[in-house]
């Protein structure tokens, strides 16, 4: 039986900042190898993963789920070895200072703090000024020279924050955006094997999305499918926010609903969603976020897109914070939604 706790947990700490998702990419490719019928990494970086249908013709489906994270590189060394960064995505700095990170070189991994000020010493006006990345240092501990010697401009940095399993069925750690949901199609590719479907299933693991979507977009030329659904995060219901902009966790899955997405794609998801009873909500999204649909539904002369969201507290924090239910909740639904893909459907999702 698949562990999917140890895979979620190894996914999370694998490190893969924009432009760099390597090692994701060679970890997932181990994992879910025998359950498709071909396997592959395009120039960009994406993983395509494809699991053939039934039917003659051969329609697709694509389901895009990004695996890149933030983080940062490093962009200067400072006198006494102290090392500046810039982000790789985006990373609001006011989290940062007191943070934990490792710097990513070719002899293996560096651990680094952001420097912190003692709040004894800050001057009264500074005390209330918002961080900046021009004020932000790293400190390895070693001396200028062995910095210099061991760590290059352009280095990855990524968080060190370990996985944590919390209370319920809930988990914390880096990278759960989106990691998380890369594992809600790994579940879906291994569920395939005990089920009979019609069109083909191309499972892509994109990169560059927290750069512009880059791999989503790529893998869409290639691929040309027929429809698309993506997978990423939404906003998880937290303290102090609004109602209206977040979701709970373990709760109901969100769909997009908006200009960006299908309203036949979206029908045939919402269908499949009360036939199974999986609980959902609409997602209103009056205009494109950054996830992979808001790219894929341009590509070509147009691609019916959906989007199936999982709520995440603390997003784009090292203590990003995911419920299980919904994983288990979005593979599901896509596999309910992939047994309703016959010969009938294949020219009817016209906007």
């Amino acid at each position: 039986m698949t562990d999917w706790k140890s895979i979620l947990e190894q996914l999370s700490q694998a490190n893969g900042i924009s432009g760099k998702e390597s090692e994701v990419t060679q970890f997932i490719t181990k994992i879910i190898q025998p359950w498709t019928d071909e396997i592959k990494t395009n120039s960009l970086g994406s993983l395509i993963a494809i699991k053939k249908g039934e039917s003659n013709h051969h329609p697709r489906l694509m389901i895009s789920t990004h695996i890149d994270e933030i983080g940062f590189v490093v962009s200067a060394i400072e006198k006494g070895g102290f090392i500046r960064m810039e982000p790789r995505g985006g990373v609001d700095p006011k989290i940062l200072p007191a943070q934990m990170l490792h710097i990513l070189t070719q002899q293996g991994q560096i651990p680094a703090e952001v420097c912190t000020i003692p709040p004894h010493l800050l001057l009264s006006e500074e005390r209330d000024k918002v961080m900046v990345y021009e004020k932000l240092l790293l400190d390895t501990g070693l001396d200028e020279n062995e910095v210099k010697s061991r760590i290059r401009i352009g280095d990855p940095i990524v968080f060190a924050m370990p996985f944590q399993s919390l209370a319920g069925s809930r988990f914390s750690g880096k990278s759960l955006d989106n990691r998380a949901s890369a594992v809600v199609s790994m579940k879906l590719l291994e569920a395939l094997q005990r089920t009979k479907h019609q069109w083909d299933v191309c499972c892509v693991f994109s990169v560059q999305e927290e750069v512009g979507c880059k791999g989503a977009k790529t893998s869409a030329h290639e691929l040309q499918p027929s429809v698309a659904i993506a997978l990423d995060v939404c906003f998880g219901e937290q303290a102090d926010t609004k109602e209206s902009d977040t979701y709970p966790l373990g709760s109901a899955l969100p769909l997009g609903v908006g200009p960006n997405f299908s309203k036949k794609l979206l029908q045939l998801i919402q269908n499949s969603a009360n036939e199974d009873q999986i609980p959902h909500v609409l997602d209103p999204t009056p205009f494109p976020r950054g996830t992979d649909a808001s790219t894929i539904q341009t590509v070509l002369e147009g691609i019916p897109t959906a989007l199936i969201s999982l709520p995440l507290r603390y997003m784009h924090t090292p203590i990003e914070t995911i419920d299980e239910k919904d994983l288990n909740n979005a593979s599901r639904l896509l596999q309910s939604v992939i047994r309703k893909l016959d010969e009938e459907y294949r020219e009817g999702f016209k906007c």
